[in-house]
């Protein structure tokens, strides 16, 4: 019997076994598994760990997920040469066997081209036109329709299943990042919803962002919807192999990190590594017994200093407090607002003469108007025009400092941080230019010199009201 009969003999059976009830999904998949085992077209389609199998079957059935009604969206954190596209392609032949509808989408061209080969090895596979039609053909089966993430690919057809490789490189800040969340409603009307991310990872991406809101759901549901395996979990990767890419890529310390430690770094570098998140459970001594010196007698610490960044009705103004010393920056709350009435409101930034409470803002170019409706209003504030030199001299401030942040409580603030890379194109130590760094920007603003004058920049140096002020440059910590 030939090929085509004996995978349409199977199917068959399969849909059988499967017969339109999803918690018979497992059995089908290790029938389906068993077949790839006799018929798959290289041995290298056959050999699976436990982990690989353990996490496709965590990618096809979850008995606490109904997808007719959410999805069930999972993420594989992989070293390179993991298994991540064979296995992906091993899962989007299964349920187009299953008649369910797979795209499959990914950032760059290149990333295609791996998984074609893995196609050609599945036996169900008669026909792959990637480069040409964007389709791969299975026996009696609806086509998987795979390109990467265009603007007139993210939204034409419907589906079931959506098939995300290599997310680790859709960075938020491209246009990238708005295809992906225009594609993701394709799968809104089906009753067999599925969602599947494999990738290396990165900071500041689709997947980063992905895999960061599948472990609250884990805590929420108890259950797991992610996985991690670095080369350690291999045994065709060898630690002799990792430390030669190490010693070549010296001058890249996130290289190995990144791709064979599979750890979530930030591409091109991290600015700070000096970040304690409270509750982390790398850190249990904290806060407790290194933040007493912040606490006043009612042991509650009060922030002594602002910072505002401001952007607009749209995106809004945001406002960052912290408490400091010599040793620790301790970012106590942000907040998002668009009233500047807000700032008179505020207890701490209201009119109250108070020397140990101090407030800068941003002046200059597009947040002149800004500023000057507060100086109307009398907010007694420190007005800074920011230019790269006292941005990069406040950004070293804050790395030589240990930043203890709630990340509950300041999340733009954090991820700010977490996700600041040095720009890859300057010569210099330069903070990577980015449009939403507006948590960060309002950090380096509040990381100023006690006091609150009111400092102009304007060369009469005088108020609103005409009057002469003395002008005193901003003192650096």
């Amino acid at each position: 019997m030939n090929r085509k009969l004996v995978c349409i003999k199977f199917k068959e059976q399969l849909l059988a076994l499967y017969d339109n009830d999803n918690s018979n999904l497992i059995d089908c998949f290790y029938a389906y598994l068993g077949f790839l085992m006799a018929h798959a077209l290289d041995d290298r389609y056959k050999q699976y760990t436990n982990w690989q199998i353990e996490d496709m079957i965590m990618s096809i059935y979850n008995p606490i997920i109904d997808t007719r009604r959410e999805v069930l969206e999972t993420a594989w954190n992989y070293t390179r040469r993991g298994g991540k596209s064979r296995d992906l392609t091993v899962l989007g032949v299964f349920f187009v066997i299953l008649d369910k509808q797979v795209i499959w989408r990914c950032p760059h061209t290149d990333q295609l081209h791996q998984c074609t080969e893995w196609f050609n090895m599945n036996p169900f596979v008669y026909e792959e036109r990637v480069s040409s039609q964007n389709v791969v053909r299975c026996y009696n089966s609806p086509e998987i329709n795979i390109s990467v993430l265009s603007a007139g690919r993210v939204a034409s057809r419907e589906a079931d299943i959506l098939i995300y490789d290599e997310m680790g490189w859709c960075f938020n800040h491209l246009q990238l990042y708005e295809y992906y969340k225009a594609s993701r409603p394709m799968i809104a009307a089906s009753a067999f919803k599925h969602i599947i991310h494999a990738s290396t990872p990165a900071k500041n991406t689709v997947f980063h962002e992905e895999w960061e809101a599948l472990k609250e759901l884990e805590e929420k549901y108890g259950c797991r919807f992610t996985s991690h395996h670095p080369w350690r979990d291999t045994h065709w990767i060898t630690k002799e192999w990792v430390e030669m890419e190490r010693m070549k890529n010296f001058d890249c310390p996130w290289y190995v990190d990144q791709n064979y430690e599979a750890l979530f770094v930030v591409y091109g570098g991290a600015i700070f590594n000096n970040i304690i998140s409270l509750g982390d459970l790398r850190y249990p001594e904290y806060p407790m017994s290194y933040f007493d010196i912040f606490r006043d007698e009612s042991g509650t610490i009060h922030p002594t200093h602002g910072g505002v960044d401001f952007n607009g009705d749209i995106i809004g103004h945001y406002l960052v407090e912290i408490k400091y010393n010599d040793n620790f920056v301790y970012v106590i709350r942000e907040e998002r607002f668009n009233d500047l009435n807000r700032l008179s409101e505020l207890p701490l930034w209201s009119f109250k003469g108070d020397p140990d409470l101090s407030l800068e803002v941003e002046d200059g170019l597009f947040n002149i108007p800004f500023a000057n409706q507060l100086r109307r209003m009398g907010i007694p504030a420190i007005y800074q025009e920011f230019d790269e030199y006292l941005k990069m001299d406040r950004i070293a401030d804050l790395k030589k400092r240990t930043i203890i942040i709630d990340r509950k409580k300041c999340p733009v603030t954090f991820k700010n941080l977490t996700e600041a890379a040095y720009d890859q194109k300057s010569r210099l130590p330069k903070l990577e230019k980015r449009n939403d760094q507006h948590g960060l920007d309002a950090l380096i603003h509040a990381l100023h010199g006690s006091g609150g004058k009111i400092h102009f920049r304007d060369k009469n140096k005088k108020n609103l009201f005409g009057r002469t002020i003395q002008y005193n440059p901003i003192t650096h910590i």
